[in-house]
């Protein structure tokens, strides 16, 4: 795990608050112990999945290092015996999903310059890091994907990444490139969830 910079500690954060998303949503849907774990570590996971396939970074992060699987289940099992504590779902899941956007947005984009990705096209494999779990969240849970509709949400991880890309590029600090692009990501999609900021959607008639 690398220590010059926040990447490690950030992938920990990551995959804690999205596997915790993951529970919550299954909890939601009345999903039963084996269902939380089960979505908790396809939210957590499904991104960074996603990526190392695309990079051929395989066998994938998690069967590497089981340790991410652990966090997701343990993250799963605690919110199983504690939610009645977290009462307000609602604002616990829209912000760990901001922060593991956020997170996930910084890790994925240093993972795909790490394989020696263009700059231009690292923070795309940021965003598809960030965004990918909390679709198949989605999709699995039945709701309508955050990432297709909502307020600032890919356009947030692909600016955070697109800022990690950037400061390392230009051989920023380490430390202080993470903890930038980490909070242009959740700035942004502070501003959706606060503000209602979205990106134009198409004004079609009523009887479209």
């Amino acid at each position: 795990m690398p220590t010059a910079d926040l990447i490690g500690p950030l992938s920990v954060l990551g995959t804690a608050v999205f596997a915790l998303t993951g529970a919550i949503s299954a909890a939601k849907k009345r999903f039963d112990l084996f269902g939380m774990i089960v979505l908790a570590a396809i939210v957590g996971l499904g991104g960074g999945t996603l990526r190392d396939i695309l990079l051929g970074r395989l066998p994938v992060a998690w069967v590497r290092e089981p340790w991410e699987l652990a966090i997701t289940t343990a993250v799963a099992i605690v919110s199983f015996f504690f939610l009645r504590s977290l009462y307000r779902l609602k604002t616990v899941f829209v912000w760990a999903d901001a922060l593991g956007l956020a997170t996930f947005a910084v890790v994925g984009a240093s993972v795909a310059l790490a394989q020696n990705i263009s700059p231009l096209l690292a923070p795309v494999f940021g965003m598809f890091t960030a965004c990918f779990g909390g679709l198949l969240r989605d999709v699995i849970a039945n709701e309508r994907p955050l990432i297709l509709y909502g307020e600032l949400y890919a356009s947030a991880a692909l600016a955070g990444a697109a800022v990690y890309a950037l400061g390392k590029s230009l051989a920023w600090n380490p430390f202080w490139t993470a903890v930038l692009a980490l909070a242009v990501g959740l700035a942004l999609r502070a501003l959706g969830i606060i503000w209602r900021v979205h990106l134009p959607r198409p004004k079609l008639p009523e009887r479209f």
